[in-house]
């Protein structure tokens, strides 16, 4: 499929080259007209002979491509249960899909505990009017989840304070983008039409005006801030000069500041002083198996099992040898167990056979058995996920890795979404539906595979915006380098998997298909229209 796919790409790229060099021949008649023709034969022969060269060549490599398909015995895709492109085999009106639901009405799951246990500290720092600043650092593996009980605290607490705002710093750390993000926040909830700065003249201040602006708006008033995934102790130190301290002038100015962070020094960097760590631990396993049934539960017949007391633990329930494996090999990642029960959702969903669950999860345990060791690792994440994509159809394949255009942490629109993906040729009409409907559907379908994360619902319940996890964008942008459908450009955009080298390096003598750069904006090219 590979080499299928470089042959295709190639073949679009010779396309171009010849709509750009030979794409200016004289036409119409007469003597002028002929001499022109002449000339244009002239100038063009080597544009011409090296075209020719490259179309050869070009027709060597795909039968070369043919005779191994061939020679290995390589027989078509059927439409085979479990198979490559499993997900495509019935009609796509035929999946059972699930209702409308709004974005939050379902509890983050395992994170009471902590909820709990850090309540004290904010209280504490409502209490505490003497203390000029105090910290919370949460840090943890990527995936466990520290994002998500950030903004359970976030959302709990954040009414105590007089503002509020919440920012991502990412590892392609950007100071200015970071300050102007919280102007603009503070900035909306200041009371009063006198204090307003329109949004031009902000976009327009350097670091030093941000700097000013933000003392001011947070002058005398007790705030909070969420600074969420902070890469290193540089960035943070970067930060925390830039937020307003006590002084004479704003005696009453008191923050309280909440960091999250994969690094455990970082994370004590940010708590120096008046500070309280956190270490968010995965999941233990009655959480885990309430997490998979969670997701499951709209597709399954069986409900979550609890005692009789109504409290789920590990040892009221019968597993099935496979659930029980599935789980010990998600290891109590968050991440993890929600792609994996995506991934088994979506066979329930399907409904092209008559499987039953605990078919699909003895189906779903054997194809990750062979990548993953007792402990899981950032490896083991990408053998999950890697697992996940193999099983998605192919057409879907191609609009994932379409996400990897996107920079990590911004909240994408799905209308934007499905316009580009249409804009791009990715959809096509299918069963009688138009290619608006189809990219509807393979956009619910990367939702409900868990995917991508809707983070919040236009007035109609539709999903309006998106977001994804950064594990997950790290893997499709490192699976579309591999793949050729991108070339990273410049700095550090996002984290390689360990294992992946040369992510970032555009390849020699060839175009890439698009090109994505490193810089914290969206920079892509891509064929979309205008006013999409």
């Amino acid at each position: 499929m590979k080499q299928v796919r470089e042959v295709s790409y190639d073949i679009g790229d010779c396309f171009d080259d010849v709509n750009h060099r030979l794409g200016r021949e004289p036409r119409g008649s007469g003597a002028l007209v002929y001499f022109r023709k002449k000339w244009y034969l002239l100038t063009t022969l080597y544009a011409r002979r090296c075209i020719a060269t490259e179309i050869r060549n070009l027709k060597v490599r795909a039968q070369h491509v043919s005779d191994r398909r061939t020679r290995y015995g390589v027989e078509n895709l059927t439409d085979k249960d479990g198979g490559d492109g499993g997900a495509d085999n019935g009609d796509p009106t035929d999946r059972l899909t699930p209702p409308l639901e709004l974005i939050g009405t379902k509890k983050p799951v395992g994170v009471e505990h902590a909820i709990a246990g850090l309540g004290g500290w904010f209280e504490e720092a409502k209490r505490d009017t003497q203390a000029h600043k105090k910290f919370l650092a949460i840090y943890g593996f990527g995936g466990l989840g520290k994002t998500t009980l950030a903004e359970e605290l976030y959302t709990k607490f954040g009414d105590d304070y007089d503002c509020r705002a919440s920012v991502q710093a990412s590892q392609k750390f950007n100071l200015v983008m970071l300050l102007r993000s919280l102007v603009n926040q503070f900035q909306e909830q200041q009371a009063g039409a006198s204090q307003h700065v329109s949004h031009d003249k902000i976009e327009e201040l350097g670091q030093k005006g941000l700097k000013d602006m933000l003392g001011d708006q947070l002058k005398n008033k007790r705030y909070f801030i969420f600074i969420d995934d902070i890469w290193s102790v540089s960035a943070w130190e970067d930060i925390n000069d830039s937020l307003p301290e006590k002084n004479a002038s704003s005696p009453k100015t008191n923050g309280a500041i909440m960091v999250t962070t994969r690094f455990k020094s970082v994370a004590v960097a940010c708590c120096r002083r008046n500070g309280r760590l956190h270490e968010h631990k995965k999941l233990p396993d009655e959480n885990s198996y309430k997490l998979f049934r969670q997701i499951i539960s709209d597709f399954s017949d069986s409900p979550i099992k609890a005692a009789p007391d109504g409290q789920i633990t590990f040892a009221s329930v019968n597993l099935t040898g496979d659930e029980r494996a599935l789980l010990k090999k998600c290891g109590g990642l968050p991440l993890a167990i929600i792609v994996v029960s995506g991934l088994v959702a979506s066979k329930l969903r399907s409904g092209t056979t008559s499987k039953t669950l605990d078919e699909h999860l003895q189906e779903v345990n054997k194809a990750l058995s062979g990548g993953l060791g007792t402990h899981l690792s950032t490896e083991g994440v990408k053998t999950i996920l890697n697992q996940c994509y193999n099983d998605l159809p192919a057409d879907l394949k191609t609009c994932l890795l379409y996400l990897s255009m996107f920079p990590k942490g911004i909240f994408i629109s799905r209308k934007r979404l499905i316009r580009r993906w249409i804009a791009e040729g990715f959809i096509i009409e299918k069963h009688g539906r138009t290619v608006e409907e189809v990219a509807e559907d393979y956009f619910s379908e990367l939702i409900n595979r868990n995917l991508i994360r809707a983070v919040n619902n236009s007035s109609n319940g539709k999903v309006k915006n998106y977001q994804i996890h950064d594990m997950v964008l790290e893997y499709i942008v490192a699976k579309s380098s591999d793949e050729n459908f991108i070339t990273v450009v410049g700095g550090h955009w996002q984290t390689p998997f360990p294992s992946y080298k040369g992510t970032e390096t555009v390849r020699p003598q060839k175009r890439p298909r698009r090109k994505k750069d490193g810089g914290e904006d969206e920079a892509v090219t891509c064929s979309v229209p205008d006013g999409i």
